[in-house]
């Protein structure tokens, strides 16, 4: 369940970002939790707002992020999640 506070953390981190990850919010790992928190941002106004759940190969480190659809590609943001999130 989301709560108001990281609603209002995720937005300030989106709109300085455009994109937010598990970096920013540790619970963005749980994918009903960032799929719920995007849903939230898309009923708030963020119609762009996009998730994306990134692996890496082989292994079972995963995570989710929630981008800017229209300054971002998914190809764009999985190869920075892996390049730069996970481990």
């Amino acid at each position: 369940m989301l709560n108001e506070k990281d609603i209002d953390f995720v937005i300030k981190v989106y709109e300085q970002k455009n994109i937010v990850t598990r970096e920013d919010l540790l619970s963005l790992d749980s994918r009903p939790y960032a799929k719920e928190m995007c849903n939230e941002l898309n009923k708030r106004g963020y119609e762009e707002a996009s998730m994306i759940e990134s692996h890496l190969s082989g292994n079972f480190d995963y995570s989710s992020a929630i981008f800017n659809s229209s300054k971002f590609t998914y190809k764009e943001v999985d190869e920075y999640m892996l390049e730069n999130i996970l481990h």
